[in-house]
């Protein structure tokens, strides 16, 4: 297998991954506003509604992450939602441990992308 071939279907995982997980959360985001209400200072703040929309741009800007032409402003719509969700978690006692990976795999994309690899252009520094 090629390092291209192995890097666009890590690319795919990672996004079949993110687009479950967020869909996951997007579906019971009533039952994770009622546990996250009584904890931290922040708790309040985390209700279905603003669950749906955080999953709900997730899921876009992953797919996105998908389309070539767009890949750049995706990824970066993914580090500031893992950015918003960590915010959350640590104000809720968490250790958003998770979103650090997913954060780090979104940048090693982008990374890739700007040094030209995986058949892309590159773009200059």
């Amino acid at each position: 297998m090629s390092a291209s071939l192995a890097l666009r279907l890590y690319r795919f995982a990672y996004v079949a991954f993110i687009v479950y997980a967020s869909g996951r959360t997007f579906l019971g985001a009533h039952g994770l506003a009622a546990g996250a209400a009584p904890h931290g200072h922040l708790g309040h703040l985390v209700t279905p509604a603003f669950l749906e929309a955080l999953s709900g741009a997730e899921i876009l800007a992953a797919l996105g992450f998908l389309v070539r032409r767009i890949e750049v402003y995706a990824g970066f719509a993914l580090l500031a939602v893992y950015a918003t969700a960590a915010a959350l978690d640590l104000a809720l006692g968490e250790v958003p441990a998770n979103l650090l990976f997913y954060a780090a795999t979104a940048a090693f994309f982008l990374a890739i992308r700007r040094a030209g690899m995986e058949g892309a252009p590159a773009t200059p520094a």
